[in-house]
């Protein structure tokens, strides 16, 4: 028999599941829009496809729809003002944009790829943007890891 659970029984239950931290980016040379999402996953090699999960009625949303591609920036641990900016809990700080294949990506990000939509795919209230991957960059570094719902330290992991 199932039980019903309670959002906030949902949220710290899957809270305990450590994730990197992404930023997802849309726009061009006039307007650029960014997004902190942890709902973020590689899905397959042959083709190279990767899924962001996205409030329906997100601005994210919209610009990826409006654009036809967005980019996603794993950050690195140092990169954790500009988490809390792109969720919108901190205007602080300057966010400079670099290109990647046409698309803004975050400067200094560990990890940048951009990506054409591939596809959608409603789920509840999101939507799940499948991204082809066009191009990647990436450098050594630490991850920014969030669990149990704050950022946490795991230093050594820098991969070459």
């Amino acid at each position: 028999m199932a039980t019903e659970l309670s959002d906030e029984q949902f949220r710290s239950a899957l809270g305990r599941f450590a994730t990197g931290v992404t930023v997802v980016t849309a726009g061009d040379r006039d307007w650029q829009h960014g997004m902190t999402a942890t709902a973020f996953s590689s899905i397959s090699l042959h083709p190279p496809l990767v899924m962001v999960a996205l409030s329906n009625g997100s601005r994210m949303y919209a610009a990826i729809r409006r654009y036809g591609r967005f980019g996603v920036n794993v950050l690195a641990r140092e990169q954790q003002m500009l988490s809390l900016r792109f969720s919108g809990r901190n205007s602080e700080g300057e966010v400079r944009f670099d290109w990647l294949d046409g698309v803004p990506t975050i400067d200094g990000a560990l990890v940048r790829l951009s990506c054409d939509l591939h596809g959608e795919h409603g789920a509840g209230d999101h939507t799940i943007c499948i991204g082809r991957l066009t191009h990647i960059d990436w450098r050594a570094g630490d991850p920014l890891i969030y669990y149990n719902g704050g950022y946490q330290e795991v230093a050594g992991l820098a991969a070459s």
